[in-house]
């Protein structure tokens, strides 16, 4: 474990954080590509509610720019979500030095348990939860 100076520091953080905010603007490219599978997703749990209660399940627009701003905001979450494995990356890169090998050990220990129980987590609640929610509302 090399030491370093103040400044080295903040030249590692910002080498690290241009590269995950490349990887986000990345991210937001592949999003736009796919956005018409994204919204079909995202548009799921609602219509799975109105079609429960016997509802038209239309998304409305109510101003013109509403439309593209939905879509940007999609791409910008989506694009976040993708490049989420590099932003991991960098900030385990820079956290890394500062650890003990011990504490690395139990870092990846954990890790995978994890990541399984946020990815059910998150499952549960696109699967569970947002419909039952919506059908609640």
């Amino acid at each position: 474990m090399k030491e370093q100076t103040f400044s080295e520091h903040l030249d590692e953080l910002r080498k690290r954080l241009l590269w995950s905010l490349a990887s986000v603007g990345v991210g937001v490219l592949a999003a736009f590509f796919i956005r018409d599978w994204l919204l079909r997703v995202i548009e799921r749990p609602h219509r799975f509610a109105m079609k429960s209660i016997h509802l038209d399940s239309n998304l409305y627009v109510f101003r013109y720019e509403e439309t593209f701003f939905v879509q940007l905001k999609i791409w910008l979450i989506a694009g976040f979500i993708l490049s989420s494995p590099a932003i991991f990356f960098h900030v385990w890169r820079f956290i890394e030095e500062a650890l003990q090998p011990k504490e690395k050990k139990m870092f990846w220990k954990y890790f995978p348990i994890s990541f399984l129980l946020f990815a059910l987590g998150a499952l549960f609640g696109y699967y569970f939860l947002i419909p039952y929610g919506l059908l609640f509302l």
